[in-house]
């Protein structure tokens, strides 16, 4: 794809039972990070508590095999998950 002048790439924790992110950071692992941006998304719907928005970030970020993220997305927000952190 990066050849042919895609340099978007998408991708989230659950996708392909949850290896998307894996998959994709390895591929990638052979272009210059530069070269491409990156977007994942928070899994809303395993949030249990606050500290847990960090480390399924830091742990998306090790799958992805990179240090950053160019767009990081909240996956699947929804009226009953935002009520749930508004309480």
């Amino acid at each position: 794809a990066i050849k042919h002048g895609v340099n978007y790439f998408d991708t989230a924790y659950p996708y392909h039972g949850h290896q998307s992110e894996p998959f994709l950071g390895q591929a990638m692992k052979k272009y210059p990070r530069e070269s491409f941006y990156l977007a994942s998304k928070l899994p809303m719907w395993y949030l249990k508590k606050e500290a847990d928005v960090a480390r399924y970030f830091e742990e998306q970020l090790e799958r992805c095999q990179v240090e950053y993220f160019d767009f990081y997305l909240m996956h699947a927000q929804d009226k009953n998950i935002f009520e749930k952190y508004n309480e």
